[in-house]
């Protein structure tokens, strides 16, 4: 599995958008599966770790504080699950730096701007096995 490093953002934003828009598949070129992220609760501890990121908002040293959530590929609307393998592990992370930009983003919702505020989360791929 590649080694993607997805960094998410707590953001406001405004959408308009119709149930006919909802339903959509989602824009070209994009190839992702959708996600259904669960809370989880760990089992063995996880060491904070400070970990050096870059992205299209700058750069920056936040501590990785613990597993927050599990995200499953999953089928929405009779659209087909691309990869069922590839997960997401999604943790807390603190020292994280306000982005403070606007953006434009276009997805099967419609679109909407977006006011970027501070790193909250980082995602990584993952493995699942499920052991009861």
């Amino acid at each position: 599995m590649k080694a993607l490093i997805t960094l998410l953002a707590i953001a406001t934003s405004t959408f308009s958008f119709t149930a006919a828009q909802a339903q959509s598949p989602n824009p070209p070129g994009i190839r992702l599966d959708h996600y259904h992220c669960y809370r989880v609760s760990p089992v063995t501890r996880f060491r904070p770790l400070r970990v050096r990121l870059a992205d299209q908002f700058g750069r920056l040293q936040p501590t990785v504080v613990r597993e927050q959530f599990l995200c499953a590929p999953v089928e929405k609307n009779g659209e087909p699950i691309k990869d069922k393998e590839d997960h997401l592990v999604c943790y807390s992370v603190t020292g994280g730096r306000d982005a403070n930009k606007r953006v434009e983003i276009v997805n099967q919702f419609g679109k909407a701007v977006l006011q970027v505020g501070g790193t909250v989360t980082f995602c990584v791929p993952s493995l699942k096995k499920v052991l009861n």
